[in-house]
């Protein structure tokens, strides 16, 4: 007899600047009561971590608030943590996703003037930074920290000259 796999969703927080691993069973979804289990990774918490973005099983981790952050990437299957160097900081907005060879990719976006970013592509695989020169008739409010990966797209909620909102996608290929 095979078994049937439990779907399970699996995910990162930060709770207390410590970061978490959250995992529920989707099977019970439709159910009032799902089981969640939540888990802190203590070999990443000698850092006070104040956010974390993941995508594909990478995770990235933001030491807390500082006037420079640090940014440590974390493979959880490999078990290898990788430092960025960069000069980041508290307003930057960030997303992670990967191209169509697979490489993973971190999006770095901040304002350089008011109304007018500056974007910065991180790979993964070459340890290199791009400026990329892009012109946008949108921004992203100054409340949201960062982008939603789906697929290696990154999506933020945005704010266009009209002042509706909506998801924008950013192929970063």
């Amino acid at each position: 007899m095979l078994a049937v796999a439990r779907k399970q969703f699996i995910g990162f927080i930060t709770m207390d600047y410590k970061l978490c691993s959250v995992r529920f069973d989707l099977q019970g979804i439709r159910n009032v009561l799902v089981d969640v289990s939540v888990k802190e990774i203590e070999r990443l918490n000698h850092n006070e971590i104040s956010r974390v973005f993941h995508c594909d099983g990478l995770v990235l981790c933001f030491t807390k608030y500082h006037e420079n952050e640090k940014v440590l990437l974390w493979n959880p299957y490999l078990g290898q943590t990788r430092l960025i160097e960069r000069n980041f900081k508290t307003t930057d907005k960030y997303a992670l996703g990967y191209d169509s060879n697979g490489s993973h990719k971190m999006l770095k976006f901040f304002y350089c003037q008011p109304a007018v970013f500056e974007y910065e592509i991180y790979d993964f695989s070459s340890h290199s930074w791009k400026v990329l020169s892009i012109t946008c008739d949108w921004s992203i409010p100054h409340h949201q920290l960062g982008g939603m990966s789906l697929k290696g797209n990154a999506y933020f909620v945005v704010k266009d000259g009209r002042a509706s909102r909506g998801a924008q996608s950013r192929d970063r290929r």
